[in-house]
């Protein structure tokens, strides 16, 4: 019996007939489920909330630099964008998709797929808010109670940044709206402007130094060429300093660019080699006159000094007395042997008259006595505690005793802190932290070579502390100082790389120099703070009559 169904066709095994096989059932024809795609405000909720968790729990508690900088190295676990799983991503990843999708919402721009390259920038910026906030003064380079403008806005909008963004957390998406976003998306900005207008001021400074750092160099090397001493030691240094113009050279070109560091570089060398040609003409003038005029005034002045000294000494103060013998007067480490030589004990003339019955002519005589002998013995006792003093430092340096060189570190910090900004206060301590000298002295890191004291070019160092301090108080003292200041560090440079220098020479006449200087910088401030009181009082009794 025939069935009335049609007979079942065979199976085939061939890959093309197994395409054209239609399935029977209608069931298999229906679309595969699809998990539902996430809205956006589903998303920047999802995101803040990790960027909440993440960041605002190390803004809450008290972390170490060091620590938040290896925090925003971390990696933390976040969703991928239009992507259901989880991966381990880093926080600038995470904080680039916020803030993708942030302007995107409030742009109500369409959401796609993208590397982040264009917001890893911003988020690099976004993510210097916490630095900022916690540590101003590193990130800044200042102190918090000495901001300038630029640096203090800055500040300001790191704050707003970090507590509107960094420590708000939305429950859910329900709580995220437009208006709100856009707020946000504005303090983020404003943060950025801000930013970019202290990275200027900043590049500004840096140049700035990077082109003193440029000058000092080059007139060094012009100091350096010209001197007398072995043309293998000579070409050694001249090769060093070639090598820190070229990499002062290259931090300019990565601030400003290639061509415009090699513009910068051209102008001071301009600069510092018509200054010098200017320098050796003044220098040569002023030689020939020295020459002419001193054999015709040595008679004049022999005469005139005698005279002259009893009214110029009685004129000069006790701080001026002692500097015109290299006496620095403020310094506490002691010059002298006696505490009390530093007092004046003027004439008794009434007494003298008194007891005088023999004419006015012998009276006079007798009070010029005296005077001269009062006056030669102040000058044998400070003469004295001078040379015993740089002398026994000269001879401590030889035997390798070096506890009077930290005394004059100490209070060569101490002294300039006292009249330079708080600004500059670390930097100070970085530039003279004796604890760190006393250790590379000690180890003979320094350059300091205890058996035969001879001044090798190696010890950058010590020229590095020299010059820094050289700097700063230049940068105290009245600008017409400048050139007298300039000569002698340049001299400086000139002995340190003669082939004879010793550290027992050096170092006495470098710090006679240095605490001299300070005494002139410390009068200067005294007078003209005494002018502004006395005239600040003549102004009240004046309002008040």
């Amino acid at each position: 019996m025939s069935s009335s169904f049609p007979s079942t066709p065979p199976r085939s095994t061939s890959k093309s007939s197994r395409k054209l096989t239609v399935p029977d059932s209608p069931m298999l024809m229906e679309a595969p489920i699809t998990p539902p795609r996430k809205k956006k405000q589903e998303f920047l909720c999802e995101l803040w909330c990790a960027l909440t968790n993440k960041c605002g729990n190390m803004v809450n508690k008290s972390v170490t630099f060091a620590e938040l900088s290896g925090f925003l190295r971390d990696k933390t676990e976040i969703y991928l964008f239009m992507n259901i799983k989880k991966k381990k991503k880093l926080v600038l990843e995470l904080v680039c998709r916020y803030w993708m999708v942030l302007q995107s919402f409030v742009k109500n721009t369409r959401l796609e797929k993208s590397d982040l390259k264009s917001e890893t920038r911003d988020a690099r910026v976004i993510l210097s808010s916490l630095m900022i906030n916690s540590f101003p003064q590193e990130v800044l380079d200042t102190r918090t109670d000495s901001m300038n403008p630029v640096s203090e806005n800055c500040y300001q909008k790191a704050q707003e940044v970090v507590t509107e963004i960094f420590q708000y957390y939305p429950n859910n998406e329900e709580k995220i709206f437009r208006l709100q976003c856009v707020d946000k998306v504005k303090i983020i900005e404003d943060f950025m402007k801000a930013f970019k207008a202290w990275q200027i001021q900043d590049c500004k400074e840096v140049m700035g130094s990077l082109k003193v750092y440029y000058e000092e160099w080059l007139r060094s090397k012009l100091v350096i060429s010209q001197s007398s001493m072995n043309e293998a030691q000579r070409t050694t240094i001249l090769e060093t300093m070639d090598k820190s113009l070229k990499e002062t050279k290259i931090k300019m070109s990565k601030l400003i660019g290639s061509e415009e560091a090699n513009v910068v570089c051209k102008e001071i060398e301009a600069n510092v080699e018509r200054t010098e040609q200017e320098s050796k003409i003044i220098r040569e003038n002023s030689n020939n006159n020295n020459n002419n005029n001193d054999n015709n005034n040595n008679d004049n002045n022999n005469n005139d000094n005698n005279n002259n000294n009893d009214k110029t000494y009685r004129e000069l103060s006790t701080s001026e007395k002692l500097r015109a013998y290299g006496i620095p007067s403020k310094l506490r480490t002691g010059r002298l042997n006696s505490q009390n030589n530093n007092t004046d004990f003027p004439c008794d003339q009434e007494k003298v008259e008194n007891n005088n019955t023999i004419g006015q002519e012998e009276k006079h005589n007798d009070q010029d006595f005296v005077k001269k002998q009062w006056i030669n013995l102040d000058t044998i006792i400070q003469e004295e505690g001078n040379k015993k003093y740089w002398k026994d430092f000269e001879v401590e340096i030889v035997e390798g005793k070096f506890h009077r060189l930290f005394e004059l570190l100490n209070e060569l910090l101490t002294r300039i802190k006292a009249i330079a900004p708080n600004s500059s206060h670390d930097l100070l301590d970085d530039i003279i932290d004796v604890s760190f000298i006393h250790h590379t002295i000690e180890h003979g890191t320094l350059g300091i070579c205890v058996c035969t004291l001879l001044f090798c070019f190696y010890a950058t160092q010590f020229y590095s502390i020299f010059n820094a301090i050289w700097d700063i108080l230049k940068s105290l003292h009245a600008p017409a100082k400048d050139k007298q200041w300039i000569e002698w560090h340049d001299k400086i440079v000139q002995d340190m790389n003669a082939t004879d220098a010793t550290w027992s020479k050096l170092l006495p006449a470098i710090f006679n120099q240095f605490l001299i200087k300070l005494d002139e910088i410390e009068e200067s401030i005294q007078q003209c703070q005494s002018f502004l009181k006395q005239n600040s009082k003549f102004r009240h009794n004046t309002n008040k009559n």
